[in-house]
Parts: C-alpha cells; sequence; structure tokens
C-alpha cells in the first residue's frame, strides 16, 4: 500500500472496530510478501486476522480455498 503500511492499517482498523459497530463483524486476511513468521504472528495476533497469505506462494486454487473459508461458505 502506498501511503501506510499493512501492520498501520491493523492498528487503524482496529481501532475504527472499537468505534464503529458496524465493522465488529468485519474480517481480514493480511496479504503480504513478508516471509517472517514473526509477521505472520504479529498480523494473526489481532482478533479479526482470519488468515496470512504470502504473495507468489499461494495458487489461486489455494487462496480461493482460503476465501471460501474466510467467508464461511
Amino acid at each position: 500500500m502506498p501511503c501506510v503500511s499493512g501492520f498501520d492499517f491493523l492498528k487503524a482498523f482496529s481501532e475504527l472496530r472499537t468505534k464503529h459497530e458496524a465493522y465488529a463483524d468485519c474480517s481480514v486476511m493480511m496479504v503480504s510478501s513478508s516471509e517472517h513468521p514473526e509477521e505472520q504472528e504479529r498480523a494473526l495476533g489481532y482478533e479479526f486476522v482470519v488468515d496470512f497469505v504470502i504473495k507468489g506462494r499461494t495458487s489461486a486454487e489455494e487462496l480461493s480455498r482460503k476465501i471460501e473459508t474466510a467467508l464461511g461458505r
């Protein structure tokens, strides 16, 4: 993202969720080029982050399955 990092977004979204009930049921699937396990742990530490996908490491089919799972289908 050109203006903020993914973690900046997660922090801001976390704050937004506490202020606006409409966002309470929203989930996030983090897509990153980072392969660092500590960044994956950090992202998944947010209760609304349902998955962490590494760019270029996930096939279209696997990504589709992950999205279906996240949507509860």
